[in-house]
């Protein structure tokens, strides 16, 4: 069985991996359908794979020197690692808020952009103050010490903006932005939960710190990514489309219709489409066989001549979805 830190370093590359293509999945979903919320999150992405890219070099820098003293250049090296950590996980913290105020359609504050440069700024003095330490101690222990304190707040503050969105949905407009605040809040806080359990652990049993906590860490940012892909694909589509639905003109959906030559059935079952409800959803609401609405879904994206649900919001919520556009 191969050893902890190997492990740690395969799971940062799987990080770094998962991250691209998060990325790419990101792309063909949200560019179009919400730019506002396709930039928080790759946004977020970067500076993640970033963070891992960088843990990455810590890591390898730390085994290479495992077991033997640590030369000057070598701590500088690891002081440097864990200064740009400890700032760039603030900056992390900011997107994190910026994917959540994009969910409720809302950017952020003054506010906010103060208190996350003044945390940034903050974070870089005192891993600067650990750099200087461990320069003329021969000892990486303030800096530790310090990056365990920076995880411990960006924890708290993912805490706080999740809490604050599941609030927040209560008010959301439509059920299907309702239901994407509370996943994302709800994968969040489960992420979270498994990293404040896995420094319970390294408190209580010494053999849970050091390299076994962080293959835990990895871990569990892996899975973070993986929900924020997953949470993604199945909520995009409904979500800038209610969006859209809102923030279009309510007067323009029965034009639209008359011009893609909708039923009357095919109109109630497109407003629930753009409302955000699934097929199941639908199909209990109107009395009709899943496939029925599947069968219907299929002839309004053909009349329509669209490819999604986001496509089909905007097309029937705008004044100017006209057969020019088509």
């Amino acid at each position: 069985m191969p050893a902890v830190p190997q492990l740690v370093i395969a799971a940062l590359l799987a990080v770094l991996a998962a991250g691209s293509a998060a990325t790419l999945v990101l792309e063909r979903r949200l560019r179009e359908r919400s730019p506002e919320l396709f930039r928080a999150i790759v946004g977020n992405l970067a500076l993640f794979s970033l963070l891992a890219a960088i843990g990455l070099g810590y890591r390898l820098v730390e085994r290479g020197l495992a077991g033997a003293s640590r030369p000057a250049t070598a701590l500088h090296l690891l002081s440097a690692q864990l200064f740009a950590l400890a700032v760039l996980k603030v900056a992390w913290l900011r997107s994190f808020a910026a994917i959540a105020h994009a969910l409720e359609r809302r950017s952020l504050t003054k506010r906010a952009n103060l208190a996350t440069a003044t945390g940034a700024g903050a974070a870089a003095l005192a891993a600067l103050a650990g750099w200087v330490q461990a320069a003329r101690t021969d000892s990486l222990s303030a800096s530790l010490v310090l990056s365990v304190a920076i995880d411990v707040v960006v924890l708290g503050g993912m805490v706080v903006v999740a809490a604050a969105l599941w609030r927040a949905s209560a008010s959301a407009s439509g059920l299907a932005q309702r239901r994407a605040m509370r996943w994302f809040s709800a994968g969040t806080l489960t992420v979270v939960a498994f990293i404040g359990l896995s420094f319970a652990a390294g408190a209580m049993w010494a053999a849970w710190r050091g390299a076994v906590q962080a293959l835990a860490h990895t871990v569990a940012l892996l899975v973070y990514e993986i929900l924020l892909v997953a949470w993604a694909v199945r909520w995009a589509d409904a979500w800038a489309a209610e969006a859209l639905c809102d923030a279009g003109d309510g007067g323009a959906f029965e034009p639209a219709a008359d011009r893609c030559g909708l039923s009357k059935r095919e109109r109630e079952v497109a407003a629930l489409l753009c409302r955000g409800r699934t097929n199941k959803e639908i199909a209990a609401e109107l009395f009709l066989a899943l496939q029925t609405v599947k069968d219907h879904n299929y002839r309004i994206f053909q009349k329509a001549g669209v490819r999604n649900r986001t496509e089909l919001a905007r097309r029937l919520t705008s004044p100017a979805s006209g057969d020019g556009e088509r």
